[in-house]
């Protein structure tokens, strides 16, 4: 049984290294990476890999590659891009996976997958949110412990070690606390962003199987800077486009009400992504808390032999700044050549 990954990226180079190489590792059959941002040193790099796929997918490139401009929210271009994938992947089943989110327990997974009946279409993994311990200094971007989310989303533990901050994390998580999937290639549906696009209400319910333990793990901000990167990505003048998750609208919304003060921000940050010894150690009591289960760093050594990617916090905020400057010039591109195009319509 093979299966591929796929993924909207706009992300620094070295993540994206980091998630091809640890699906590769782990025995991904092929990875198609929707590019939303050039990237010249990756497509360099993976040249060669017959098991990957970068598919240009920005602004300029959407009216080729689905027939109409690009726009709506991310999601909505995720949704799009698993419709192309489906006609590409050659595999039995596909993940939908961002750059941050890692498929981990593979072998017992797969084994599930592999056992369901012709009418499951979708196999839904629980998740895990890698966080930090207060006052530690990671070696590297994927270290860390992960916390699972609470079985409700009114759980009294949330509240109670959490405190006032308990109202920016969803079930005691900072981002999403429902899992991801991995779909039947051929099916009648579209692959969502957690489960089966329902056709019509309901209709997807009776072809989802749930695999009841931690598949995928969330690298929720891969550094304080990138994570501010991200959520400011996600607002719109302080509102999210997951307005249904209540708990991230009021990180965006409080991060747009801080404005620029890095005080503010960085302590936003702290209280959210990271635990103090106290709070992990009433977690662990709780079963919420649980060693790392994936070793990128290895991953990538195995993958890349004769390739030195620095995953230092520092180094990672110096790549973003320089995928923030490439998604700036990106978009200044674009953009000329949309005035050059309506000024040569006017001539005509």
């Amino acid at each position: 049984m093979k299966w591929d990954l796929f993924c909207t990226a706009s992300e620094p180079t070295p993540t994206l290294l980091a998630y091809i190489a640890h699906h590769l590792q782990q025995g991904a059959n092929h990875i198609w990476m929707f590019m939303e941002t050039p990237d010249p040193d990756l497509a360099e790099i993976v040249a060669d890999l017959d098991r990957v796929t970068l598919i240009p997918a920005g602004r300029a490139d959407w009216p080729e590659l689905h027939g109409r401009e690009f726009g709506g929210p991310l999601t909505s271009r995720q949704i799009a891009n698993g419709r192309i994938v489906k006609h590409l992947s050659q595999a039995d089943w596909i993940g939908h996976l961002d750059v941050d989110e890692f498929a981990v327990h593979i072998p017992s997974v797969m084994a599930f997958v592999a056992k369901q009946p012709d009418h499951i279409y979708c196999v839904h993994m629980h998740n895990a949110e890698r966080v930090e311990l207060r006052g530690s200094r990671p070696k590297h971007i994927y270290s860390g412990w992960l916390r699972t989310p609470f079985i409700n989303v009114e759980h009294p533990a949330v509240q109670a070690i959490h405190g006032e901050w308990s109202g920016f994390l969803r079930r005691g998580v900072a981002g999403y606390a429902i899992g991801k999937c991995f779909f039947r290639v051929k099916s009648d549906f579209d692959y969502g962003i957690h489960s089966l696009q329902n056709k019509e209400p309901g209709s997807a319910k009776p072809h989802i199987a749930n695999y009841q333990a931690v598949g995928v793990v969330h690298f929720d901000g891969f550094t304080a800077k990138h994570w501010l990167d991200k959520m400011t990505r996600k607002s719109d003048k302080g509102r999210t486009n997951h307005p249904a998750v209540r708990e991230r609208q009021n990180q965006v919304r409080q991060l747009w009400e801080i404005g620029d003060d890095q005080k503010k921000r960085s302590e936003l940050f702290r209280r959210v992504k990271t635990l103090s010894l106290w709070q992990m150690l009433r977690l662990r009591r709780w079963r919420r808390v649980h060693r790392m289960v994936c070793d990128v760093p290895a991953a990538l050594k195995a993958q890349f032999p004769d390739l030195t990617v620095d995953l230092s916090p520092a180094a990672i905020d110096k790549a973003l700044a320089d995928h923030i400057q490439m998604r700036a010039k990106t978009e200044a591109e674009f953009e000329e050549r949309k005035r050059q195009k309506g000024r040569t319509e006017a001539a005509e």
